[in-house]
């Protein structure tokens, strides 16, 4: 994908519902269930998606509207509050010292300008995470191959949040043209990742072993994948640049 190129939509409302398998996008508006929510669409993408954690997930007497949209350059005060935690105490990151608000800001900017989506989640008033992709590497043949990253707040977590911003992240990846996702999940011991990208459609595909050293102990990182849109049953009709 070119950079430069945006995605998808821009805000999400709605109420969940058990996913069925409708996946088309006719010309006229029109609601489908996906990935456990309400999706209203029409021919440009997703119009609005509004989500509800099931009853299973959150106490009934706690359990405001799931808002997912895209992040704001005034965001990044909460962003950076739930990544320097993760930084501090976590080995979902292989980073040792938390990042700058001004690096942090950098980063999101970055991302944006080259067109992927970078989205943040809300649960009534508390900012309950964010979720964005970037390029699995560089090289200009990697183009159609993103990593995402996932990250929720602690006060948020086993409330749906971390799904609803993976299956929205892989529909706004879809709709720029991307053809696979890539998580990179840092560390073997890391279950409820594993289990939340299996429920979003991922596999396995590996595991790279002790390359990484945090808190006095070494990290695997494990590599799971999965196609967007149609994936590698064809090639993208944009034209291929290969350097």
């Amino acid at each position: 994908m070119p950079a430069g190129t945006k995605y998808g939509a821009s805000s999400w409302t709605a109420t969940a519902v058990q996913p069925d398998s409708s996946a088309l996008i006719s010309p006229e508006p029109r609601t489908l269930r996906r990935g456990g929510a309400l999706w209203r669409c029409d021919i440009l993408g997703i119009v609005a998606v509004t989500v509800t954690a099931n009853d299973n997930a959150m106490d009934s007497k706690a359990n405001p509207a799931l808002r997912i949209r895209e992040s704001r350059a005034s965001d990044v005060g909460a962003i950076l509050r739930i990544y320097a935690e993760e930084v501090r105490t976590g080995t979902a990151s292989f980073e040792l010292v938390a990042p700058s608000r001004e690096e942090m800001s950098v980063r999101r900017e970055s991302l944006l300008a080259a067109g992927f989506p970078y989205l943040v989640a809300e649960l009534g008033d508390l900012f309950a995470g964010y979720a964005y992709a970037g390029p699995y590497r560089t090289r200009p043949a990697y183009r159609f191959t993103v990593e995402n990253s996932v990250y929720v707040a602690k006060r948020a977590r086993k409330r749906g949040v971390g799904l609803q911003l993976l299956n929205t992240l892989i529909s706004e990846c879809e709709a720029g043209g991307f053809r696979q996702m890539v998580a990179i999940i840092g560390d073997s011991r890391h279950t409820a990742s594993i289990q939340l990208h299996s429920r979003a459609g991922f596999r396995l595909v590996g595991t790279i072993q002790n390359v990484g050293m945090k808190f006095g102990g070494w990290l695997d990182s494990v590599l799971m994948q999965r196609a967007l849109g149609e994936g590698a049953n064809t090639i993208p009709t944009e034209p291929l640049h290969d350097g």
